[in-house]
C-alpha cells in the first residue's frame, strides 16, 4: 500500500469515527431516577417551605422602610369556641379574633375585633318548661404599635390601644302564667399601654402573644320583662367602677405577614 493511500485511509477512518460521536442517539435513553435528598431539595424550593425561611438581616432593614400588613388569627379563641367553651358574658378586651396592624416600617396603626355568639336551652328540673339563654358580646380595638427586633427570630412589640366592648346575656323561662326575660347588658371603654412578643417562624409568618393594661369604664344595664304582666317590667343601671384592668398574655396569635 502505498504512503499515500495508507494516509487516505487514516483520514478516512477518523472522519468515521466522528461521525458516530456527532450522530445524535436514535434511542432516548431514560431520565435518571431522583434520590430521597434530591427530591427534598426540590421541594425546599416551594414557597410554602420559604415562608418560614428565617428573616435575615438585611431584609429586616429592607422590611424597615417600606410598607406592609400584618393579620393575625387568635387561636386560643377559635379553639375554645370550637370546643363550646365560649360561652362567658365577656367584655375582657384582648379576646379578639382577627387583628390587623398596618404597618410602615416598624410602626404600625393596630386593630381588633372579636365577637361570641351562643345560645343554651337547659331544662328546669321539676317543670315541663326549659330555660333558653343567648350570650352575645363583641368588642373592638384601635391603636398604634412599634416593633423591635432584638435577636433574628424574636420581636418586641410596645403600643397602646382604646378599645370598645358590649355583651348582652338574655334568659328566657316559659311558665304556665307568664313569659319572663331577664337581660344584663355591659357597656365597656377604656385604654392603656400593651406589650407583646412575636417569634418569626419564617419571613411571612410569626406566633405572636401579648399583654396590656386597659383603664376602664362604662355601664350595666339589668332588665326584666314579662309578656302577661308588663307592670313588673324593670330596667335598673348600674356604672362599672373605673379601675385598671390586666390582661394576662394567655392568647397566642398566628400571624401572616404580606
Amino acid at each position: 500500500m502505498k504512503p499515500t493511500q495508507f494516509l487516505f485511509l487514516i483520514l478516512f477512518l477518523a472522519q468515521q469515527s466522528f461521525a458516530q460521536l456527532t450522530t445524535t442517539p436514535k434511542e432516548i435513553l431514560a431520565a435518571p431516577k431522583l434520590t430521597f435528598t434530591d427530591s427534598f431539595k426540590i421541594w425546599k424550593q416551594n414557597s410554602v417551605v420559604k415562608l418560614f425561611e428565617s428573616e435575615r438581616a438585611d431584609e429586616y432593614y429592607i422590611r424597615r422602610s417600606r410598607k406592609f400588613v400584618e393579620v393575625g388569627f387568635n387561636v386560643s379563641r377559635i379553639l375554645k369556641a370550637l370546643n363550646d367553651q365560649d360561652n362567658n358574658l365577656d367584655t375582657v378586651p384582648g379576646n379578639y379574633l382577627i387583628t390587623l396592624k398596618l404597618h410602615k416600617g416598624l410602626v404600625a396603626l393596630r386593630f381588633g375585633a372579636g365577637f361570641s355568639l351562643n345560645n343554651r336551652i337547659v331544662p328546669i328540673p321539676g317543670q315541663t318548661s326549659t330555660r333558653n339563654t343567648t350570650t352575645n358580646s363583641y368588642s373592638i380595638r384601635a391603636g398604634i404599635e412599634q416593633q423591635f427586633r432584638v435577636l433574628p427570630r424574636w420581636t418586641i412589640i410596645m403600643g397602646a390601644d382604646i378599645f370598645y366592648a358590649n355583651a348582652l346575656r338574655k334568659t328566657t323561662v316559659a311558665t304556665s302564667i307568664d313569659v319572663v326575660t331577664t337581660e344584663k347588658e355591659s357597656f365597656k371603654f377604656g385604654l392603656g399601654p400593651v406589650l407583646g412578643l412575636q417569634w418569626n417562624a419564617g419571613k411571612r409568618i410569626s406566633v405572636g402573644v401579648e399583654t396590656s393594661g386597659y383603664y376602664t369604664f362604662g355601664k350595666t344595664y339589668d332588665r326584666k320583662k314579662l309578656q302577661v304582666d308588663t307592670n313588673l317590667n324593670k330596667t335598673t343601671s348600674t356604672k362599672e367602677p373605673r379601675d385598671w384592668k390586666i390582661i394576662a398574655p394567655n392568647n397566642v396569635f398566628l400571624i401572616f405577614r404580606f
